[in-house]
């Protein structure tokens, strides 16, 4: 019998969550749909988005400008759920927007997106504590 895979705990949904923002980055719908339930649903700053599914929910995501640019600044994964920090760049904009999408899952699969304004706060991980 082979090895069982071990798995620290958010250490799934981690990977799950860059993967996103790669796939979130590059427009790529197919690599989003595959990362999204079926019933995946995106709460945005402005409230809820209508989307019928996951690969309309993918395209959407996918279909972002090309002048937007988000860049991944941290991530705290915990067992079915995780926090993304990132900045919202705007080509020829200066300066960039700080946001947070906190991230539900069932097994592999992202269920519901939640985009909002960060806590002041730094993400902390696992043993890591405030600074004084």
């Amino acid at each position: 019998m082979p090895p069982a895979w071990i798995f620290k705990p958010g250490e799934r949904e981690a990977e799950v969550t860059f993967q996103f923002f790669a796939a979130l980055t590059a427009g790529d719908a197919s690599a989003l749909a595959e990362l999204l339930d079926e019933a995946a649903w995106l709460e945005n700053i402005d409230g809820p988005v209508p989307t019928a599914g996951r690969h309309e929910l993918a395209a959407l995501l996918a279909g972002h400008s090309r002048e937007v640019e988000y860049r991944l600044e941290e991530v705290y994964a915990g067992v079915g759920r995780s926090r993304a920090r990132f900045s919202l760049l705007v080509a020829e904009v200066p300066g960039g927007i700080l946001l947070e999408a906190c991230l539900s899952f069932r097994d592999r699969h992202i269920t519901a997106i939640v985009v909002r304004q960060p806590e002041p706060e730094p993400l902390l991980c696992a043993g890591q504590r405030p600074e004084a």
